[in-house]
Protein backbone atom coordinates (compact mmCIF):
# COMPACT_ATOMS: atom_id res chain seq x y z
CA UNK A 1 0.00 0.00 0.00
CA UNK A 2 2.88 2.30 0.84
CA UNK A 3 4.44 1.50 -2.54
CA UNK A 4 1.24 2.38 -4.41
CA UNK A 5 0.89 5.63 -2.47
CA UNK A 6 4.48 6.52 -3.21
CA UNK A 7 3.98 5.77 -6.92
CA UNK A 8 0.84 7.87 -7.05
CA UNK A 9 2.63 10.81 -5.45
CA UNK A 10 5.52 10.47 -7.90
CA UNK A 11 3.12 10.41 -10.85
CA UNK A 12 1.27 13.49 -9.61
CA UNK A 13 4.48 15.44 -9.07
CA UNK A 14 6.07 14.58 -12.41
CA UNK A 15 2.88 14.92 -14.47
CA UNK A 16 2.01 18.16 -12.71
CA UNK A 17 5.42 19.62 -13.50
CA UNK A 18 5.26 18.40 -17.11
CA UNK A 19 1.84 19.99 -17.48
CA UNK A 20 3.34 23.41 -16.70
CA UNK A 21 5.06 23.46 -20.09
CA UNK A 22 2.68 25.75 -21.92
CA UNK A 23 3.70 25.60 -25.58
CA UNK A 24 5.35 22.38 -26.70
CA UNK A 25 5.30 23.63 -30.29
CA UNK A 26 7.88 26.23 -29.33
CA UNK A 27 11.48 24.96 -29.68
CA UNK A 28 12.35 26.79 -26.46
CA UNK A 29 10.35 24.14 -24.60
CA UNK A 30 11.93 21.10 -26.26
CA UNK A 31 14.92 20.70 -23.98
CA UNK A 32 12.60 20.76 -20.99
CA UNK A 33 10.29 18.21 -22.61
CA UNK A 34 13.23 15.88 -23.20
CA UNK A 35 14.15 15.99 -19.51
CA UNK A 36 10.73 14.67 -18.54
CA UNK A 37 10.53 11.78 -21.01
CA UNK A 38 12.77 9.26 -19.15
CA UNK A 39 10.93 9.91 -15.87
CA UNK A 40 7.51 9.54 -17.46
CA UNK A 41 8.55 6.34 -19.24
CA UNK A 42 9.80 4.86 -15.98
CA UNK A 43 6.63 5.79 -14.11
CA UNK A 44 4.51 4.47 -16.97
CA UNK A 45 6.13 1.02 -16.85
CA UNK A 46 5.97 0.83 -13.05
CA UNK A 47 2.39 2.01 -12.72
CA UNK A 48 0.91 -0.03 -15.54
CA UNK A 49 2.58 -3.25 -14.39
CA UNK A 50 1.45 -2.82 -10.82
CA UNK A 51 -1.75 -0.80 -10.70
CA UNK A 52 -3.43 -0.49 -14.10
CA UNK A 53 -4.19 2.95 -15.52
CA UNK A 54 -3.41 6.27 -13.90
CA UNK A 55 -5.41 9.03 -15.62
CA UNK A 56 -2.78 11.73 -15.02
CA UNK A 57 -0.10 9.51 -16.52
CA UNK A 58 -2.30 8.55 -19.46
CA UNK A 59 -2.87 12.24 -20.32
CA UNK A 60 0.85 12.92 -19.94
CA UNK A 61 1.68 10.06 -22.31
CA UNK A 62 -0.59 11.51 -24.99
CA UNK A 63 1.09 14.87 -24.51
CA UNK A 64 4.55 13.33 -24.79
CA UNK A 65 3.47 11.58 -28.00
CA UNK A 66 2.16 14.88 -29.36
CA UNK A 67 5.57 16.41 -28.66
CA UNK A 68 7.29 13.49 -30.43
CA UNK A 69 5.02 13.97 -33.43
CA UNK A 70 5.94 17.65 -33.54
CA UNK A 71 9.59 16.62 -33.71
CA UNK A 72 8.88 14.20 -36.57
CA UNK A 73 9.51 11.16 -34.33
CA UNK A 74 6.44 9.30 -35.54
CA UNK A 75 7.56 5.76 -34.65
CA UNK A 76 8.17 6.71 -31.02
CA UNK A 77 4.86 8.55 -30.80
CA UNK A 78 3.00 5.59 -32.31
CA UNK A 79 4.58 3.06 -29.95
CA UNK A 80 3.74 5.15 -26.88
CA UNK A 81 0.15 5.76 -27.96
CA UNK A 82 -0.47 2.13 -28.89
CA UNK A 83 0.67 1.08 -25.43
CA UNK A 84 -1.40 3.79 -23.73
CA UNK A 85 -4.50 3.03 -25.81
CA UNK A 86 -4.23 -0.70 -25.15
CA UNK A 87 -3.94 -0.13 -21.42
CA UNK A 88 -6.88 2.29 -21.34
CA UNK A 89 -9.10 -0.06 -23.33
CA UNK A 90 -8.15 -2.99 -21.12
CA UNK A 91 -8.67 -1.27 -17.78
CA UNK A 92 -11.22 1.48 -18.51
CA UNK A 93 -13.16 0.33 -21.56
CA UNK A 94 -13.37 1.39 -25.19
CA UNK A 95 -15.67 4.38 -24.51
CA UNK A 96 -13.82 6.01 -21.59
CA UNK A 97 -12.65 9.56 -22.17
CA UNK A 98 -9.03 8.59 -21.47
CA UNK A 99 -9.32 5.88 -24.13
CA UNK A 100 -10.80 8.35 -26.61
CA UNK A 101 -8.03 10.85 -25.83
CA UNK A 102 -5.27 8.37 -26.63
CA UNK A 103 -7.24 7.17 -29.68
CA UNK A 104 -7.42 10.68 -31.06
CA UNK A 105 -3.71 11.18 -30.50
CA UNK A 106 -2.90 7.98 -32.38
CA UNK A 107 -5.17 9.05 -35.25
CA UNK A 108 -3.13 12.24 -35.55
CA UNK A 109 0.10 10.27 -35.80
CA UNK A 110 -1.35 7.96 -38.46
CA UNK A 111 -2.53 10.98 -40.45
CA UNK A 112 0.98 12.47 -40.33
CA UNK A 113 2.37 9.15 -41.61
CA UNK A 114 -0.09 9.03 -44.50
CA UNK A 115 -1.92 6.03 -43.01
CA UNK A 116 -5.28 7.57 -43.76
CA UNK A 117 -7.50 4.50 -43.50
CA UNK A 118 -6.32 3.73 -39.97
CA UNK A 119 -6.52 7.41 -39.05
CA UNK A 120 -10.09 7.75 -40.32
CA UNK A 121 -11.31 4.73 -38.37
CA UNK A 122 -9.84 6.06 -35.11
CA UNK A 123 -11.04 9.62 -35.79
CA UNK A 124 -14.59 8.43 -36.28
CA UNK A 125 -14.55 6.38 -33.06
CA UNK A 126 -13.06 9.24 -31.06
CA UNK A 127 -15.48 11.79 -32.52
CA UNK A 128 -18.59 9.71 -31.82
CA UNK A 129 -17.44 9.01 -28.27
CA UNK A 130 -16.56 12.60 -27.50
CA UNK A 131 -19.80 13.95 -28.95
CA UNK A 132 -21.64 11.54 -26.69
CA UNK A 133 -19.74 12.34 -23.49
CA UNK A 134 -18.63 15.98 -23.97
CA UNK A 135 -21.03 17.52 -26.48
CA UNK A 136 -20.60 18.69 -30.05
CA UNK A 137 -18.70 21.93 -29.31
CA UNK A 138 -16.30 20.84 -26.58
CA UNK A 139 -12.66 21.66 -27.51
CA UNK A 140 -11.70 17.98 -27.31
CA UNK A 141 -14.57 17.08 -29.63
CA UNK A 142 -13.42 19.77 -32.04
CA UNK A 143 -9.93 18.23 -32.01
CA UNK A 144 -11.49 15.03 -33.34
CA UNK A 145 -13.41 17.08 -35.91
CA UNK A 146 -10.14 18.68 -37.11
CA UNK A 147 -8.36 15.34 -37.37
CA UNK A 148 -11.17 13.82 -39.41
CA UNK A 149 -11.21 16.89 -41.67
CA UNK A 150 -7.50 16.36 -42.38
CA UNK A 151 -8.14 12.77 -43.39
CA UNK A 152 -11.00 13.73 -45.72
CA UNK A 153 -8.87 16.39 -47.38
CA UNK A 154 -6.08 13.87 -47.97
CA UNK A 155 -8.61 11.70 -49.82
CA UNK A 156 -9.79 14.62 -51.94
CA UNK A 157 -13.15 14.67 -50.14
CA UNK A 158 -13.15 18.45 -50.02
CA UNK A 159 -16.84 19.02 -49.35
CA UNK A 160 -16.75 16.75 -46.30
CA UNK A 161 -13.50 18.32 -45.13
CA UNK A 162 -14.81 21.84 -45.62
CA UNK A 163 -17.93 21.16 -43.57
CA UNK A 164 -15.84 19.84 -40.68
CA UNK A 165 -13.33 22.70 -40.92
CA UNK A 166 -16.16 25.22 -40.81
CA UNK A 167 -17.64 23.47 -37.79
CA UNK A 168 -14.30 23.48 -35.97
CA UNK A 169 -13.61 27.14 -36.76
CA UNK A 170 -17.07 28.25 -35.57
CA UNK A 171 -16.77 26.18 -32.41
CA UNK A 172 -13.32 27.50 -31.50
CA UNK A 173 -14.33 31.10 -32.24
CA UNK A 174 -17.33 30.73 -29.95
CA UNK A 175 -15.65 28.95 -27.05
CA UNK A 176 -11.99 30.03 -27.23
CA UNK A 177 -12.07 33.37 -29.07
CA UNK A 178 -11.02 34.57 -32.51
CA UNK A 179 -7.30 34.80 -31.72
CA UNK A 180 -6.81 31.54 -29.82
CA UNK A 181 -4.11 29.29 -31.38
CA UNK A 182 -6.70 26.56 -32.05
CA UNK A 183 -8.92 29.09 -33.82
CA UNK A 184 -6.07 30.32 -35.99
CA UNK A 185 -5.11 26.74 -36.82
CA UNK A 186 -8.69 26.08 -37.91
CA UNK A 187 -8.65 29.19 -40.11
CA UNK A 188 -5.44 27.90 -41.65
CA UNK A 189 -6.97 24.45 -42.21
CA UNK A 190 -10.06 25.86 -43.92
CA UNK A 191 -7.84 28.04 -46.11
CA UNK A 192 -5.98 24.93 -47.24
CA UNK A 193 -9.23 23.21 -48.21
CA UNK A 194 -10.36 26.29 -50.14
CA UNK A 195 -7.02 26.42 -51.93
CA UNK A 196 -7.32 22.76 -52.91
CA UNK A 197 -10.64 23.64 -54.57
CA UNK A 198 -9.22 26.64 -56.43
CA UNK A 199 -11.12 29.11 -54.24
CA UNK A 200 -8.09 31.33 -53.96
CA UNK A 201 -9.63 34.59 -52.72
CA UNK A 202 -11.36 32.88 -49.81
CA UNK A 203 -8.23 30.88 -49.09
CA UNK A 204 -5.94 33.92 -49.13
CA UNK A 205 -8.15 35.87 -46.74
CA UNK A 206 -8.03 33.04 -44.19
CA UNK A 207 -4.30 32.44 -44.73
CA UNK A 208 -3.58 36.10 -44.08
CA UNK A 209 -5.80 36.05 -40.99
CA UNK A 210 -3.98 33.01 -39.59
CA UNK A 211 -0.55 34.44 -40.41
CA UNK A 212 -1.20 37.87 -38.90
CA UNK A 213 -2.71 36.31 -35.77
CA UNK A 214 0.16 33.89 -35.30
CA UNK A 215 2.80 36.56 -35.86
CA UNK A 216 1.11 38.72 -33.24
CA UNK A 217 0.45 36.07 -30.59
CA UNK A 218 3.24 33.53 -31.22
CA UNK A 219 6.02 35.49 -32.89
CA UNK A 220 7.40 35.67 -36.41
CA UNK A 221 9.51 32.51 -36.21
CA UNK A 222 7.27 30.21 -34.18
CA UNK A 223 6.75 26.86 -35.99
CA UNK A 224 3.01 27.52 -36.37
CA UNK A 225 3.74 30.94 -37.87
CA UNK A 226 6.20 29.39 -40.30
CA UNK A 227 3.57 26.83 -41.33
CA UNK A 228 1.24 29.73 -42.15
CA UNK A 229 4.02 31.36 -44.18
CA UNK A 230 4.49 28.13 -46.13
CA UNK A 231 0.76 27.71 -46.68
CA UNK A 232 0.44 31.24 -48.08
CA UNK A 233 3.45 30.55 -50.30
CA UNK A 234 1.79 27.39 -51.61
CA UNK A 235 -1.36 29.36 -52.36
CA UNK A 236 0.63 31.93 -54.34
CA UNK A 237 2.40 29.15 -56.21
CA UNK A 238 -0.94 27.62 -57.21
CA UNK A 239 -1.89 30.96 -58.76
CA UNK A 240 1.37 31.33 -60.66
CA UNK A 241 2.59 34.11 -58.35
CA UNK A 242 6.05 32.60 -58.30
CA UNK A 243 8.17 35.47 -57.03
CA UNK A 244 5.87 35.97 -54.03
CA UNK A 245 5.82 32.23 -53.42
CA UNK A 246 9.61 32.02 -53.62
CA UNK A 247 10.13 34.80 -51.06
CA UNK A 248 7.73 33.19 -48.58
CA UNK A 249 9.11 29.66 -49.05
CA UNK A 250 12.63 31.01 -48.45
CA UNK A 251 11.45 32.71 -45.27
CA UNK A 252 9.69 29.56 -44.10
CA UNK A 253 12.65 27.32 -44.94
CA UNK A 254 15.16 29.55 -43.17
CA UNK A 255 12.98 29.62 -40.07
CA UNK A 256 12.27 25.89 -40.07
CA UNK A 257 15.91 24.95 -40.46
CA UNK A 258 16.72 27.16 -37.49
CA UNK A 259 13.78 26.28 -35.26
CA UNK A 260 12.89 22.70 -36.22
CA UNK A 261 16.18 21.45 -37.60
CA UNK A 262 17.39 20.56 -41.10
CA UNK A 263 15.89 17.06 -41.13
CA UNK A 264 12.42 17.74 -39.75
CA UNK A 265 9.58 16.63 -42.08
CA UNK A 266 8.23 20.20 -42.26
CA UNK A 267 11.66 21.49 -43.28
CA UNK A 268 12.02 18.87 -45.99
CA UNK A 269 8.51 19.55 -47.32
CA UNK A 270 9.36 23.24 -47.52
CA UNK A 271 12.57 22.46 -49.43
CA UNK A 272 10.60 20.40 -51.96
CA UNK A 273 8.11 23.23 -52.39
CA UNK A 274 10.84 25.78 -52.98
CA UNK A 275 12.50 23.43 -55.47
CA UNK A 276 9.21 23.15 -57.37
CA UNK A 277 9.05 26.94 -57.60
CA UNK A 278 12.56 26.97 -59.04
CA UNK A 279 11.50 24.35 -61.58
CA UNK A 280 8.52 26.44 -62.63
CA UNK A 281 10.93 29.35 -63.13
CA UNK A 282 13.20 27.09 -65.23
CA UNK A 283 15.94 27.37 -62.61
CA UNK A 284 16.63 23.67 -62.90
CA UNK A 285 20.13 23.65 -61.42
CA UNK A 286 18.92 25.29 -58.20
CA UNK A 287 15.97 22.89 -58.03
CA UNK A 288 18.26 19.88 -58.45
CA UNK A 289 20.51 21.08 -55.64
CA UNK A 290 17.54 21.30 -53.27
CA UNK A 291 16.13 17.91 -54.27
CA UNK A 292 19.57 16.35 -53.72
CA UNK A 293 19.77 17.94 -50.27
CA UNK A 294 16.34 16.58 -49.38
CA UNK A 295 17.37 13.06 -50.45
CA UNK A 296 20.60 13.27 -48.46
CA UNK A 297 18.85 14.52 -45.34
CA UNK A 298 16.15 11.85 -45.58
CA UNK A 299 18.82 9.15 -45.95
CA UNK A 300 20.66 10.53 -42.94
CA UNK A 301 17.45 10.47 -40.92
CA UNK A 302 16.79 6.83 -41.86
CA UNK A 303 20.30 5.85 -40.85
CA UNK A 304 19.93 7.56 -37.48
CA UNK A 305 16.61 5.75 -36.91
CA UNK A 306 18.19 2.35 -37.70
CA UNK A 307 20.97 2.96 -35.20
Amino acid sequence: MHTEGHSELSVSLVCGAFGLIEDMRSPEAWEECERFIPHLRSLDRTWDDAHGVNLELSRANVRVARYMKLRGRYDEAEALLLRTLSSCERHLGADHLATLHSMDGLAGVYESQGRYGEAEALCRRALVGREKHLGIDHPDTLTSVVNLAHVYESHGQYKESEALCRRALAGYEKHLGVNHPHTLTSANNLAHVYGSQGRYEEAEALCQRALVGREKHLGTDHPDTLISVGNLAGLYQSQGRREEAEALFQRALSGMEKRLGPNHPYTLDCMRSLASVYEAQRRHDEAEVLYAQVSAREAKGRNVTRK
